[in-house]
């Protein structure tokens, strides 16, 4: 009795050493109160708040972890799982214990804190703290594939569910249970089983309920997670999660956060086609450019909302509206401040692709210097294929006006980009796209480059990719304008390839028109006529004629 009176002393002045608490846990095993007094005392060994971790405090919360303490106060939770103060300040433990690499997550995970959280939170339902405290454990634990597979399937988003239906006024145990799902909700299947348990309906509620800035931010983090697939994001919509994202974009428009993770739901949101015109109706334009504007620094918030911005301006006539409300300005100034950034060059050149498929913005891009962002994005980042492929779409886009791109070296680019990436098939096709537009008046100077090759090895490696293989049509039909090109063009076997795109996709009619087209060019040297006579031409001409016979175009070529 007087061992538990000096135990129970020491550790309620604080006077004892980690090692001698790890002794009490032992010596004590069924004292609840010299328990849970030593689960609270090693969950003080740091603050709750990450910012405030000092130096000291890690090494303390090592040196604990090292002596065993997360082994102790999970056997505890285990053998008291019905004492409210051991679960609280056991999970508040937990929350501790679990920050660090993967390695050490996955650590306690095998000591069966997983199933010891979910169990305090099933036997505590209405013991706010347990909750609050599990669920922030939760969040420490569900970092990495691995992790967070495990924790589904032990059941964290059933009684994370449970849980926020039960609680959703309580502002820490929503913010709380909103991150854990945000954090569990990355890959697919996940996504879905939030789905069916009714997530969507809850999340609404909670918006509805809450003002709060750290929920509405997390709330947009699952929203974005959700929206990535697309049943739910269709389902996101009809709720009107979109409504709320723009809600919380207006109360927080100084929140970097709110703002980069309001974007990033709105960019998965807009992936749905279905959804565009609907978001487009709710003025999302508006807030995200406002949020650019407020944000330029953020490389998040510049990219995530480039990302949605892209997506909505290549939907009907957003692209023109978008310019109007200065989405051209906005794009290249993220470009300008973020130059070293893949992620922002990648989505900026994507959304000046977008925005000129509209015709009427080609020439607003170009005067605002759009094409000089393109090459230096293409330059900063030559090995990336995500910026090459958006870089050489934004050009495809751009050089259907007569312009000075040569001048400037976009081709360089183009033909860089190809030889960079010759197994990335949206590279090459993009690149043949550019080149068809690009060899109007340059076509003597782009063979020399060697851009003929390039086009027939991309031929020759996605002959499956119908899209490629019309561009790259076409783009042989501008190089065979000029005389001299035609012979080099034969001399590289160029009709044997046009020959083989044809009986691919006979059905095709722009590749058709490009490829007849081209063929007609190629016969005209007297030396071209006797190698495309054995290549087999006039039966292929016939195959053509007796499938579109009624095609006068076609027929013409």
């Amino acid at each position: 009795m007087e061992d538990r009176y000096r135990a129970l002393s020491s550790i309620q002045d604080n006077s004892c050493s980690l090692e001698e608490i790890l002794e009490y846990m032992t010596e004590f095993r069924l004292d609840e109160e010299i328990q849970w007094r030593s689960c609270s005392y090693l969950a003080g060994l740091e603050p709750d708040s990450r910012i405030e971790v000092l130096p000291t405090h890690e090494a303390e919360r090592q040196k604990a972890i090292e002596l065993g303490a997360d082994e102790k106060v999970l056997s505890i939770m285990k053998s008291l799982e019905m004492n409210p103060k051991v679960q609280s300040y056991g999970c508040k433990c937990l929350i501790h214990f679990s920050r660090g690499d993967e390695f050490q997550k996955r650590l306690v995970l095998e000591l069966g804190a997983g199933e010891v959280l979910l169990k305090a939170m099933e036997n505590h339902i209405d013991d706010l703290d347990i909750q609050a405290n599990a669920c922030a454990a939760l969040i420490n634990l569900a970092i990495g594939v691995e992790n967070q597979n495990y924790l589904m399937r032990i059941g964290a988003g059933e009684h994370i569910l449970q849980v926020l239906r039960k609680h959703i006024d309580t502002t820490n145990l929503v913010q709380n249970s909103l991150t854990a799902t945000w954090n569990l909700t990355f890959e697919k299947e996940h996504k879905e089983i939030f789905t069916e348990l009714g997530f969507v309906d809850l999340i609404v509620e909670a918006m509805s309920l809450h003002s709060d800035e750290e929920i509405l931010h997390s709330a947009c983090g699952v929203i974005a997670n959700l929206a990535d697939d697309s049943k739910c994001s269709i389902l996101l919509m009809q709720q009107g999660c979109a409504l709320h994202v723009v809600q919380s974009m207006l109360k927080y428009p100084h929140s970097e956060k709110v703002q980069r993770q309001s974007c990033a739901a709105l960019w998965n949101l807009s992936t749905e086609i279905s959804n565009r015109t609907e978001l487009m109706r709710m003025d999302v334009g508006t807030q995200l450019l406002l949020a650019m504007e407020n944000h330029s620094p953020s490389q998040f918030v510049q990219e995530n909302a480039c990302g949605a911005l892209a997506n909505l301006a290549s939907h009907e006539n957003n692209g023109t509206r978008l310019v109007q409300m200065g989405a051209a300005g906005h794009v290249l100034h993220a470009m300008d401040v973020h130059s070293e950034n893949e992620g922002v060059q990648k989505m900026s050149c994507e959304l000046i692709w977008t925005l000129t498929y509209r015709p009427n913005n080609i020439g607003i891009m170009l005067k605002k210097g759009a094409e000089e962002r393109i090459i230096r994005a293409m330059d900063a980042f030559p090995m990336s294929p995500f910026v090459q492929i958006s870089a050489c779409g934004a050009v495809l886009s751009l050089s259907r006006r007569k312009n000075e791109f040569m001048r400037k070296g976009v081709s360089d680019r183009i033909l860089r980009a190809m030889k960079n990436h010759g197994s990335v098939e949206k590279v090459q096709r993009c690149a043949c796209g550019a080149i068809m537009n690009l060899a109007y008046g340059h076509e003597l100077r782009m063979i020399e480059e060697g851009c003929v090759e390039l086009i027939l090895k991309a031929m020759d490696n996605f002959a499956e990719s119908e899209i490629l293989q019309e561009d790259a049509c076409g783009a042989l039909y501008n190089l065979a304008i000029i005389e001299e090109n035609q012979i080099t063009l034969m001399r590289l076997d160029a009709a044997n390839r046009i020959m083989k795109a044809i009986k691919r996709y006979i059905e095709d009619d722009q590749l058709v028109i490009y490829a007849c087209l081209t063929m007609e060019l190629l016969s005209r040297p007297t030396a071209n006529r006797k190698t495309l006579l054995n290549l087999g031409i006039m039966g292929l001409f016939n195959e053509v004629v007796n499938m579109w016979a009624h095609n006068l175009t076609i027929f013409r070529a």
